[in-house]
């Protein structure tokens, strides 16, 4: 299974399994276009590029964490690049989708040079984001916005992996001590964010797991396990959140697209307002929608089987015959 960061990154906290690979978004529309192969299996180095922080006890509470990483869990982290203020600033475009601001992209695109000349395919960004108070306040309120850090964190790992041939996510560095929302009671999903003042650790653990980049027309080497975008079995997203390269790239190659309903998204964005019907799933627009990820998951099992996802619903519907009449031969005249 190939997945954003995003779907498996809490913080500190990472469960995520062995067979998962940790890919961020330009690199997921990449593969899925065919532009580069994955190589999994094994672990990876990881390089960290650390912004410098506001205050220094920020920066020694990162390096605790990078300590604990690799003294717990046994990642090889190095090297670890200090650069300088980036400036990040969370903002809302205005049709209302959350964007950034950067002071300085060219501070991260310094530190990037020096952790591939270290050697190091697997990037960690550490850098503030600046979120209005009122924002964070309206989001940890569960208040219907996008989320005011992502977008954000989306455009520097973007610029990371445009530029180099690494594997790259994202984490935030404190700006203050009061936004470790420590006491704060909030949405169930940002739990670990809440009780958590590093929030890189998972980071880490995913960024280990990363598959390999490699070009798609390289030869393939024998002895290493190479996924490529025509062992795509399945693309599972959000009902609402269809406006993206993988679901277009799916329709395009007929690969099955389940659509989960339980997930709802800010961006609204359902095949029916793409004049898809997305309930007659057929040969030509494999488009399912199912309830929640359980559903979801008992799909791909059926998909991966050779079961007929028509098979287990009930009730089932009988097969309507064609009748083919064949045509009465014309007269002859003697």
């Amino acid at each position: 299974m190939i997945t954003n960061p995003n779907a498996v990154t809490a913080s500190d906290l990472y469960f995520a399994a062995d067979n998962v690979g940790y890919l961020e978004g330009n690199l997921l529309c990449r593969f899925l276009l065919g532009q580069l192969d994955l190589g999994v299996g094994g672990h990876r180095r990881v390089g960290l590029v650390v912004e410098e922080p506001v205050q220094a006890a920020f920066g020694r509470n990162v390096l605790n964490a990078v300590n604990a990483m690799r003294t717990v869990a046994g990642i090889e982290v190095d090297p670890v690049v200090f650069t300088g203020r980036i400036r990040t600033e969370s903002r809302y475009a205005e049709h209302g989708h959350a964007t950034g601001a950067y002071g300085d992209l060219g501070a991260l695109l310094d530190a990037l040079e020096h952790v591939q000349a270290a050697g190091a395919r697997s990037v960690g960004l550490v850098s503030s984001i600046d979120v209005p108070q009122p924002v964070r306040e309206a989001y940890y309120r569960g208040e219907p916005i996008p989320n005011p850090w992502g977008s954000a964190e989306a455009i520097l790992t973007h610029t990371a992996t445009s530029y180099f041939p690494v594997t790259a996510a994202h984490s935030p560095l404190l700006l203050e001590a009061e936004h470790t929302c420590f006491g704060t009671l909030g949405d169930p999903r940002d739990g670990a964010e809440l009780i958590s003042s590093a929030f890189l650790c998972s980071m880490v653990r995913g960024l280990s797991r990363a598959p390999t980049l490699l070009p798609a027309a390289a030869p393939h080497d024998g002895g290493e396990q190479r996924l490529t975008a025509a062992q795509v079995r399945a693309v599972v997203m959000p009902e609402t959140a269809v406006g993206n390269i993988p679901f277009f790239v799916a329709l395009d190659r007929r690969i099955p697209v389940i659509l989960v309903r339980g997930n709802d998204t800010a961006a609204g964005l359902t095949p029916a307002r793409l004049g898809l019907d997305a309930d007659l799933p057929g040969p030509n627009r494999p488009i399912y929608t199912v309830a929640s990820y359980m559903e979801a998951a008992g799909l791909l099992l059926a998909l991966r089987e050779g079961i007929a996802p028509a098979a287990l619903v009930r009730p089932i519907r009988g097969v309507e015959p064609v009748l083919l009449k064949r045509a009465e031969p014309a007269a002859v005249a003697a």
